[in-house]
């Protein structure tokens, strides 16, 4: 290109008659074309190219942005010079991350002044990961528990959430870089995991999970139950308990135990090694062991233990003989033996009585008479023979034999003053009362109502039992019946002895008086007098020191 000199050139026209003239031509070239440039279609970072000088790059790790280098632009121009080139970036440049790309435009100029450009775009794109620090795993003692996260973002942190409604906070929009936050919450026993969601503004999104771990090292509280079935007492740490009627065991039931555990589970309990309703024999010792024992869903337990013993508080069963041998008739209700031969006495033997124990073990039975003894005849009171049955455990029972021994004595005497022999009393007591309704002898004791239940025998066995128990409640009832008759007869005894010394008194001073002989009838009169007829419960009748005799009339028409 040239301007100055111009370029100058003479131009020749010539006609076909040979006829010319000539001008000259003055003129410059000039230079309009600007220069040439190529951008670079890369850098590094790059994420994705968009098209070829448009492209996107990620922001340095850690950082919210990029630090961008690439190739620089290469400038031509058909001068063959360029005098120079300039940008608006430069390579090494820092590009923070943005929604909107970034223009890096290059020029260059000729020597003409004439301009040339071009120009690529970058997009700076926040593609990092926001951070969440948790631990991986919580283990407590307690349900109560606090712990921290930490979150942080190369841009910011926008939003975080936990998916479990008891942490306390459970989310929260923030616009922080770097947090830490104060987590707490109440957990039940047992493993729990939280889902911690981190988004940071460019909606990448991060997760954490948390393991926490409730250890229920607390064991369960358990109270043994104390209301057992055939309960009796409780001694010496021992409940005692009644064998059930009529049998050598005793069959035992009980209540759940009171348990509880810190952890407000369900918690399970069991008995060992006997359970409820089982059957237990007889045994005072040792006594029986049972272990309740609770245990919660951790596995923690804690037992309890209960002893207790059966024991035996009902009475043997007894039947008395009702036969005996030199047997002479009934009178009565009441057999009669007849003297033994060419003796003035009676060898009177009878029966074994029936004894039977629902422990199943060695009864002793023991007699105030021995069977095959000698009894001299008696009217009344009728010999009493009293036969008592003691088990193992010093239950005792007893039954009474009654029977009389005729002899020579005149035994229409007797129905003056016996009237009548009844069953009538309940329970198979047989009394014989005399004229004046005097109960003389009772024949049976009394036995168990044979239609009560088995649960009802047992409870009012055991409630007798208690009754007698004198060891543990001090003088029982009879003993205290037995005291107060003691001192009563003292002073019946005392009261009579005055009256006999009062009667000898009076008998000195008395003139002789006339008596009968109840064993001598008289022969002028159809009457009988007795008199010193002794009776069961009747003293001699006397007044104002006469006898006073019971007379029997026209014997022969009297209901003997």
């Amino acid at each position: 290109m040239k301007l100055f000199p111009p370029y100058t050139t003479t131009v020749t026209a010539t006609d076909v008659s040979g006829n010319s003239r000539e001008c000259v031509l003055h003129f410059a070239v000039v230079d309009t074309e600007g220069p040439v440039l190529s951008c670079p279609t890369y850098s590094n970072n790059m994420i994705l190219s968009v098209s070829k000088f448009s492209w996107s790059v990620f922001t340095d790790r850690a950082s919210n942005s990029a630090q961008l280098y690439w190739s620089a632009a290469n400038a031509t121009d058909n001068s063959g010079t360029v005098v120079f080139v300039t940008s608006n970036y430069n390579p090494g440049d820092v590009f923070p991350a943005s929604n909107v790309s970034h223009q890096i435009t290059y020029t260059a100029i000729d020597k003409d002044n004439n301009v040339g450009n071009c120009s690529f775009y970058i997009t700076v794109e926040d593609l990092e990961s926001p951070s969440v620090e948790c631990r991986s795993h919580l283990h407590s003692k307690s349900n109560f528990l606090t712990w921290n996260i930490t979150l942080s973002d190369n841009v910011g942190v926008v939003h975080w959430m936990a998916n479990d409604s008891r942490v306390v906070p459970s989310n929260s929009t923030l616009n922080n870089t770097y947090i830490t936050l104060q987590q707490n919450g109440t957990f039940s026993v047992g493993t729990s995991f939280i889902e911690y969601v981190v988004r940071d503004m460019s909606g990448n999104v991060e997760e954490c999970l948390l393991a926490i771990t409730v250890e229920d090292l607390e064991r369960p509280s358990i109270i043994c139950p104390s209301n057992f079935s055939n309960y009796y007492d409780y001694v010496f740490g021992f409940h005692r308990l009644v064998a059930d009627y009529g049998q050598s065991y005793a069959t035992v039931t009980w209540p759940s135990p009171e348990v509880n555990d810190n952890s407000q589970e369900p918690i399970t309990w069991e008995s060992f090694p006997y359970k409820s309703g089982d059957k237990f024999p007889l045994r005072r010792f040792p006594p029986y062991t049972v272990q309740f024992t609770a245990t919660d869903l951790t596995g923690n337990n804690r037992s309890c233990y209960v002893y207790f013993t059966i024991i035996d508080v009902e009475p043997p069963i007894i039947t008395c003989p009702t036969n005996i041998t030199n047997y002479h008739d009934t009178y009565f209700g009441i057999v009669r033996a007849a003297t033994d031969p060419g003796s003035s006495t009676s060898s009177v033997t009878w029966d074994y009585p029936t004894v039977s124990d629902n422990s199943q073990g060695v009864v002793n039975v023991k007699s105030s008479y021995q069977s095959g003894n000698s009894f001299a005849p008696k009217l009344y009171p009728p010999y009493e023979v009293e036969f008592t049955a003691e088990d193992e455990s010093g239950n005792k029972n007893s039954c009474k034999l009654y029977f009389l021994v005729t002899g020579t004595v005149n035994e229409q005497t007797i129905k003056s003053d016996v009237s009548v022999a009844s069953s009538t009393m309940p329970n198979g007591i047989y009394t014989a009362e005399d004229t004046n309704n005097n109960n003389l002898y009772r024949m049976s004791e009394d036995i168990l109502n044979k239609s009560a239940t088995s649960s009802s025998r047992t409870s009012r066995i055991a409630d007798e039992a208690k009754l007698k128990n004198t060891k543990k409640n001090g003088i029982d009832g009879v003993t205290m019946v037995v005291i107060c008759l003691s001192l009563i007869g003292g002073l019946l005894i005392f009261i009579s002895v005055i009256i006999i010394i009062k009667k000898k008194i009076l008998d000195k001073s008395a003139p002789s008086l006339h008596y009968s002989d109840a064993n001598v009838f008289d022969s002028d009169r159809t009457s009988i007098n007795i008199c010193d007829l002794e009776l069961l419960n009747k003293e001699p009748r006397t007044r104002d020191g006469f006898s006073n005799c019971a007379y029997i009339s026209d014997v022969k028409d009297s209901q003997l």
